[in-house]
Parts: C-alpha cells; structure tokens; sequence
C-alpha cells in the first residue's frame, strides 16, 4: 500500500539540480522546467499506476481544456516484413500482451528507416485506462505521457518519432516542449531495486508550476 508520494521541481534542468540534471545538453537556447512525482511499493504497477493516476487528476483539474496521452513507439528497429507491416505497432504490442483499455482515438505512423522500420503511436487516456498504461510503460522503454491542449496535432509528435532515451537522445522532444504549450512526462525508476517508480515532468516553468499546486 502507498502512504505517500514524493514531489520535486526546478525551474531549468539545464542548471545543475537533483531532480531532473540535463546540465550535460549544452547549447540550449530555451529554458525548461522539470518535476519529479515518485512513490515506492512493493509492486512496481502499483507504484507507477498510482503516481500517473495523480498526475492525471492534477491535469485535469489545473489544465483547464488539456488531454492526457499516452505516446508509444517500438524500441528496436524491426525488420520490414509483411506480417510486421500488418500488425504495426498497435497489434504487435497486443501480441505481446499489452493493451489500452478504454484507450481514445489510438493513432500509430511508420518510419521507414535504413533495415527496417520504426512504429510510433499516440492513443488518448482516459482515469480507468491508467492502470493497463501503467503496464506498457513497465514493458515498453519508448514511451512517454504528455498533456497537451484539446487543438493540438499530436501527428506532429509521431512524424517526429522518438528513443525513449529521455536524458540523451530525445532533445528534438525538449525542443518540441519548449516551444508549444505541452507538458512530457517521462516513467522513471525501471533500474531502481526497491520498487520506487513514477514521473519525470518537462515543460516551460510557468506551466509546470500549474502542476505543482
């Protein structure tokens, strides 16, 4: 069972911090500002079920007119088939035994790359499909949540594409956040032992500090 929950935020994570250090990504010309929600379990879906399900609240009562989604991709490069064309991402993760339930306006495009293909997808959250997302972003490490207003293009995001490596080789997504009205939110704790699992949050510090309230 969870008694508690632990919060941090900075206003630039481009600063040397202990909640989100992007202090290494020198060259930035915008400022971003990051949060951490955090609770430890014994059971790691229970853990991350229970920190998105807050999030989720908080969204939607302090983003006044914004959606939670869920943004997925395929890790691996993988091989340019017909059986994989056919099932694409969304069938590909069913096969694996991951699926949305009560998932809104489910969206995937293919990225046809040098030895295969790359699938990403986007598919819009509902309270009672957060514990099945808890479960695909505990399996899937190319992944991420981002709230965004109603009017926004989430195709813009998938044409875009993504790693999963959020501290590395997604600076086209901090970019991206920097510039739009958008909050990221990416799981963290997949390489922690003792059950402590939640989200790390980007976005421009006013908006964030909506959050944080």
């Amino acid at each position: 069972m969870i008694t508690k929950m632990e919060i941090d935020s900075t206003h630039d994570i481009f600063c040397r911090n202990d909640v989100l250090n992007f202090e290494k990504l020198t060259g930035a010309n915008y400022v971003l500002g990051g949060a951490t929600w955090l609770a430890s379990s014994p059971s790691d879906i229970e853990s991350m079920t229970f920190v998105s399900r807050f999030v989720y609240d908080v969204v939607q009562r302090n983003l006044s007119g914004y959606q939670f989604w869920l943004l997925i991709g395929t890790t691996a490069l993988q091989p340019d088939t017909r059986i994989t064309r056919h099932k694409k991402l969304w069938g590909a993760l069913k096969s694996r035994g991951i699926e949305i339930i009560d998932g809104i306006d489910a969206q995937e495009v293919t990225h046809e790359l040098d030895g295969g293909l790359k699938f990403f997808g986007a598919v819009r959250l509902s309270e009672s499909s957060l514990k099945s997302t808890a479960k695909a972003v505990m399996e899937e490490h190319c992944s991420y949540f981002l709230a965004s207003p109603n009017e926004f293009s989430i195709r813009d995001l998938l044409n875009i594409g993504w790693s999963g490596d959020f501290f590395f080789n997604d600076t086209s997504l901090l970019a991206y956040a920097a510039e739009h009205e958008v909050v990221l939110f990416k799981p963290l704790g997949e390489f922690d032992d003792i059950g402590e699992r939640g989200l790390g949050a980007i976005g421009k510090p006013q908006l964030l500090e909506k959050l944080l309230i």
